[in-house]
């Protein structure tokens, strides 16, 4: 995974879980329950769980609608490097 500094721009994509609404008639097996989200932004911040061995790195995404989203750092599938402040 490449590094992220504050001020990228990051795309992240997941599915998040919503509750089963369906059945298969096959065998009555539950459907995948999810909805893919998409994120674009840019980075804000970035926290771990540890300051030298993290488990988990959050990083909060600064959308352009305004919005700040927290995502896990696992999610990010592409970044670029940071505008220069010119």
């Amino acid at each position: 995974m490449q590094t992220l500094v504050k001020g990228m721009r990051v795309r992240a994509e997941w599915f998040e879980a919503r509750p089963f609404d369906a059945v298969s008639l096959a065998g009555v097996q539950l459907k995948v329950a999810a909805n893919p989200k998409v994120v674009e932004g840019t980075v804000a911040h970035i926290r771990g769980d540890h300051p030298t061995s993290p488990r988990s790195v959050g990083v909060w995404i600064s959308t352009d609608a305004g919005d700040e989203v927290v995502v896990d750092a696992r999610h990010i599938i592409s970044a670029s490097a940071p505008a220069d402040p010119a």
